[in-house]
């Protein structure tokens, strides 16, 4: 693969598998101007390092060891006083978990299943200002559709929480304990969501074909 060269980008890789790592940082090394600054094998210590380091881009795998979810961490890092673009690298490619990153503030999503060259192009177009979504197999025009619907609508920032843990499979009554509200209040909430998407109940929401 030819070298690829973008401006001066600070990385921070977040994955608890050191044979990743190690893979990530030699594929990376095509790409003239990257630095990798910091490596977390937690969420926690994803964030702690995020504030400390303060990096262009963090490429996170979202199954991680700690207390806080994939949209939890990356809403956090999103959040932060200098936030950074994210790239999500992972082995999971299902409509839920590409929704719930989309949900959460991703820039890019990344399927490991794809040839690990697409890395370097990914990381290249993301420090850009694109946002890429390659999502391997299971990729239709549907898939980027839904997406597409999901970023278009109105929803607020605790509908768009909601709607994550609703794409979980989760409950009226588990996700009314998660940000303690009353059930009639998520109830509320989601079917305002419904609404907003178009989808005439919970369960069209699953639908795949």
């Amino acid at each position: 693969m030819s070298s690829t060269e973008v401006d001066d980008i600070k990385i921070l890789l977040v994955d608890d598998q050191p044979a990743t790592r190690l893979g990530i940082q030699d594929l990376l090394r095509s790409v003239e101007g990257v630095e990798i600054v910091g490596e977390a094998v937690s969420s926690e210590e994803a964030v702690r390092l995020n504030e400390k380091l303060r990096p262009d881009l963090v490429i996170l795998d979202p199954s991680l060891e700690g207390e806080m979810s994939e949209a939890e961490i990356c809403r956090e890092l999103k959040s932060s006083q200098s936030p950074p673009r994210v790239l999500i690298y992972s082995g999971r490619n299902s409509r839920e978990d590409v929704a719930v990153a989309s949900l959460a503030g991703a820039d890019s999503y990344l399927y490991k299943g794809l040839a690990a060259e697409r890395l370097a192009e990914v990381v290249e177009r993301t420090c850009s200002g694109q946002k890429v979504w390659l999502l391997g197999p299971v990729e239709s025009d549907q898939e980027n559709d839904f997406r597409s619907k999901i970023d278009g609508a109105g929803l607020t920032p605790k509908e768009r929480e909601i709607l994550a843990l609703l794409m979980k499979r989760h409950t009226n009554q588990e996700i009314a304990e998660e940000f303690h509200l009353s059930a009639n209040t998520v109830k509320t909430h989601v079917k305002n969501i419904l609404k907003e998407l178009h989808f005439s109940s919970r369960s069209e929401l699953f639908k795949v074909d």
